[in-house]
C-alpha cells in the first residue's frame, strides 16, 4: 500500500472511510478524470458510470449506487485499476459495494441482475462450478419470466451446449468452505 492510499484509509468514520478501509481503495482520491469510464468494457450498459459512482461514493451518497444496475454489471476486468492514475480498483470497490448493499432490496431489473448473481453462486457452491440448466431454471421461476427465451435453451441442449445432469468437482465440501468464509454476499440464498 503506498504512502497516499494509507493516508487516505486513516482515520475515516464516513461511509466513504469504511467503504475504503473494506474495500483496500481509497476513494477519497479519485479526481474524476474518467479514464475508469472511458476503458470500461460495461460502461454503455450502464445507468451510472464508474466515475459518477466514484463521485457519488466519495460525497457519501451509496444510494442511488445501490439503486442502480452498475455495481451489478461490473465484470472485474480491472481495466479502471490499470488506466486510473491513483491506482484505484473499481472492481474492488464495486465487490465492495455488493455485499455492503446485499440486505437491500432491489427493484426492477437491478432485482433479477441480483438474483442472476445469487442464482449463478448458488449453483457454483452447490456443484464446484456453474450448472447452467438448473440455474436458469430457479432464475426464471424466481423472475416469473418463464417462456420469454426459452426457445434458445431448447436449441442450445439440442446442440449438445449444455447436459441435463451437473458436473461436479471432487472437492466440493472446500468449495462450501471457501463461500463460509466469504460472508454475506455468498452465504446463503435471499
Amino acid at each position: 500500500m503506498s504512502n497516499h492510499t494509507a493516508l487516505a484509509l486513516n482515520g475515516q468514520d464516513s461511509f466513504t472511510g469504511v467503504l475504503a478501509q473494506k474495500s483496500g481503495q481509497p476513494v477519497q482520491l479519485c479526481y474524476q478524470c474518467g479514464k475508469c469510464s472511458a476503458g470500461c468494457p460495461m460502461s454503455a450498459a450502464m445507468d451510472i458510470k464508474p466515475n459518477q459512482i466514484m463521485e457519488l461514493l466519495r460525497l457519501g451518497r451509496p444510494e442511488p449506487v445501490w439503486e442502480s444496475l452498475a455495481i451489478w454489471l461490473c465484470v472485474g476486468c480491472e481495466t479502471c485499476a490499470a488506466r486510473c492514475p491513483n491506482g484505484i480498483s473499481i472492481g474492488r470497490v464495486m465487490d465492495c459495494l455488493r455485499e455492503m448493499g446485499n440486505g437491500r432490496e432491489a427493484n426492477g431489473r437491478g432485482r433479477k441482475i441480483k438474483l442472476f448473481h445469487r442464482e449463478f453462486l448458488d449453483s457454483l457452491r452447490a456443484n464446484g462450478r456453474v450448472h447452467e440448466p438448473v440455474m436458469l431454471a430457479r432464475y426464471k421461476l424466481k423472475t416469473g419470466d418463464i417462456f420469454s427465451d426459452l426457445n434458445i435453451g431448447v436449441r442450445m441442449f439440442r446442440k449438445g451446449k449444455f447436459s441435463l445432469l451437473p458436473e461436479r468437482i471432487k472437492d466440493r465440501a472446500g468449495i462450501r468452505e471457501l463461500f463460509n468464509q466469504t460472508g454475506p454476499l455468498t452465504g446463503g440464498s435471499n
